[in-house]
């Protein structure tokens, strides 16, 4: 019997680590069950998305609909995959970003369902603190502590994999009762999406050569989403764009004191990139320029938000991928290239999947200064090949693990179709 499984996943175009969990999931749940059918139901595609998955996936379908207020299927499409899909799987994400919908899906289908490579923060809003922090206060909290109607999520649900240990430890000292509650990575590990043409024309526009040169990724503590989105600011939008104004001169000094590192000790470019469309601005105005004279002809800014395909292929080619992004560095991982994570502190406890996996040096705090970064970069110059060996193992580590959650994945979709389909 072959199982048909709906993934929800998807949820945003801005931000091309959202852009790749849907085909790193999919990929994932394929290579351990390649004749599962996969149905993606997503939060929002725009139409680059979509033709890069009818590009390199176009054997799985999609399903368009919401959630209507009564808690059903809204559009007709929808309803039939939910009679005809045996499991739904909630994709990775920071939170369980659509736990209603599988709180809908639960109550008019009463199939399995569960949540793959899924950030369970008890903070929300996440706290400006560092991930050792974090951990102290998560151990502080009471078992009662976890939203009951959450609780009651996971408990029924058939599995429940954590992209990061920090929330799996929270959900086991919060005693959720699911069968399987275990650590299972962010499925950006899993992608393999590569445009090499266009990677290649990027690298010639810029004068780089393979191996030579470094890709650098700046963010805010607090992404803009009513800007990206353009719906009207509230209070907690201008306390961010507040909190963005006090530390962001401050949080780029670290990169920019790697940039010059880099160029000095290699005589090697770098191109300053985004993962998320705003970060295109954000690079020139604060990374792009303003270095010695001995350092600025070798820093480059790319002026457009680019695919994630395109990223794909011109960070299998770079020697060194770093910035205040936690995505680009594990879309790196799958070509070998070494990356670091400079942790914002208003960012999740998502960044322990690094150590998780066997990078602990993939990952440092952005108030541990410029020698963290520099003394990264200087690790990548003096030692590229161990580098690359230590990356290459962490991205087969999450792979593996991955494959495991997949097994099981899979399983439950066959439970399910065997039970409902009689």
């Amino acid at each position: 019997m072959t199982p048909r499984i709906l993934l929800r996943a998807s949820w945003q175009t801005a931000n091309i680590g959202d852009v790749a969990h849907a085909p790193g999931g999919i990929q994932a749940i394929q290579r351990a069950a390649p004749d599962a059918e996969i149905v993606l139901w997503p939060v929002w595609l725009d139409e680059r998305e979509r033709a890069m998955l009818a590009a390199h996936l176009p054997e799985v379908t999609i399903v368009e609909g919401g959630i209507d207020a009564g808690g059903c299927p809204d559009s007709a499409a929808l309803q039939a995959e939910f009679d005809a899909a045996d499991l739904l799987v909630h994709g990775s994400g920071p939170s369980p970003l659509r736990a209603g919908d599988v709180r809908a899906w639960r109550t008019v289908t009463g199939k399995p369902y569960g949540f793959l490579g899924v950030t369970f923060d008890p903070f929300d809003p996440p706290q400006q603190a560092t991930l050792p922090e974090l951990e102290l206060m998560i151990g502080q909290l009471p078992p009662v502590y976890l939203d009951a109607g959450l609780r009651d999520l996971l408990d029924h649900a058939a599995f429940v994999y954590c992209r990061d240990s920090l929330s799996l430890a929270y959900l086991r000292a919060q005693g959720v009762r699911s069968d399987v509650l275990e650590l299972g990575p962010d499925a950006t590990f899993a992608c393999d999406v590569v445009d090499h043409e266009a990677a290649a024309a990027t690298m010639a526009e810029f004068g780089l050569a393979e191996g030579r040169f470094a890709c650098v990724i700046p963010a805010v503590r607090w992404t803009p989403y009513y800007r990206l989105r353009g719906f009207a600011p509230g209070q907690e939008h201008w306390r961010r764009d507040a909190v963005n104004a006090l530390y962001t001169e401050a949080d780029m000094a670290p990169l920019r004191e790697g940039i010059v590192a880099w160029v000095r000790r290699t005589g090697c470019p770098v191109l300053i990139v985004p993962e998320m469309v705003h970060e295109v601005e954000l690079g020139l105005r604060y990374l792009a320029s303003g270095y010695p004279d001995d350092v600025q002809p070798f820093v480059h800014h790319l002026p457009r938000f680019w695919p994630l395909e395109e990223a794909a292929g011109v960070y299998a080619r770079a020697a060194a991928v770093f910035g205040h992004e936690c995505h680009s560095p594990i879309i790196a991982s799958s070509y070998g290239t070494p990356g670091l994570y400079v942790r914002e502190p208003c960012d999740t406890v998502k960044g322990r999947m690094y150590a998780d996996l066997g990078l602990p040096h993939a990952q440092v705090e952005v108030t541990d200064g410029a020698a963290a970064v520099v003394g990264w970069v200087e690790r990548v110059i003096d030692d590229p090949a161990g580098m690359r060996a230590v990356t290459r193992a962490g991205n087969e580590r999450a792979r593996a693990l991955l494959s495991e959650a997949a097994t099981v994945v899979t399983k439950a979709a066959e439970d399910g179709a065997v039970s409902w389909r009689r």
